[in-house]
């Protein structure tokens, strides 16, 4: 059943185009998002043929009928990707949600990498792919995105700002490419930064009434010393 999915998903996957995955990853779901960008016009004409030719999420479903058969239907109980083509662009994207943990049976993901493992451990779940891309996209962006903070990854760049993570797979790395990623679902990537905000308007009040504080305690000690001085003076007046 795997190397049947292979070749279907492969017929895509072999023609030397480009790709990006936008993957969300949230405590319970996960939803995968691959646009895949075809300049031949006569190869994206095969394949757009995608819609009519529906791929299940799973890559390790049993289905009544074989994946290569062209008259074949979605069956019932089978889960599968929502395909769009876009004629103008020559793109091809699919969509799927996923359980957490159910991730690793993605279809279109153990096609580009032959081992994809999801690890729970506590609050913590470590998502990791093997080495070596088993897909031939001549460029392929894989970007994760988490509302939650990230302990590790191993990604080529970091949006610090949005919390996204971006592997750039190319001729360059395939063979060496892989994934890592682990997540702490216990803290809220926007509460931290809420925390921190917090704490520096915290400090900054703080800061401001200690200089109050000083800024009165000179003024009084001004007025004491003026009215020490100024009756010294006046006593110094009043013998003479």
């Amino acid at each position: 059943m795997k190397k049947i999915y292979a070749l279907l998903i492969g017929i895509v996957f072999l023609t030397g185009c480009s790709a990006t995955a936008n993957i969300s990853i949230d405590k319970d779901s996960v939803v995968e998002n691959i646009k895949v960008y075809e300049q031949d016009t006569n190869q994206y004409n095969k394949y757009k043929n995608w819609n009519g030719f529906p791929v299940p999420l799973y890559y390790d479903q049993d289905l009544k009928v074989p994946l290569w058969m062209k008259d074949r239907t979605k069956e019932t109980g089978v889960s599968y990707y929502d395909v769009k083509n876009d004629d103008n662009n020559k793109t091809i994207e699919t969509t799927g949600k996923f359980k957490l943990n159910n991730h690793n049976r993605s279809s279109l993901v153990r096609n580009c990498f032959k081992l994809y493992n999801i690890i729970n451990e506590d609050s913590k779940t470590i998502f990791s792919t093997s080495k070596g891309l088993t897909c031939a996209f001549r460029n392929f962006d894989i970007k994760v995105s988490t509302p939650y903070v990230v302990v590790a990854n191993n990604a080529d760049r970091v949006d610090s700002e949005n919390n996204v993570f971006t592997w750039n797979i190319n001729s360059s790395n395939a063979k060496t490419a892989s994934v890592y990623l682990e997540i702490d679902f216990s803290k809220r990537f926007n509460e931290e930064d809420t925390n921190s905000n917090n704490g520096n308007a915290t400090q900054n009040s703080n800061n401001s009434n200690i200089f109050v504080y000083i800024m009165i305690a000179l003024t009084v000690l001004v007025i004491i010393s003026g009215l020490y001085f100024y009756t010294n003076i006046k006593k110094r007046n009043t013998s003479i």
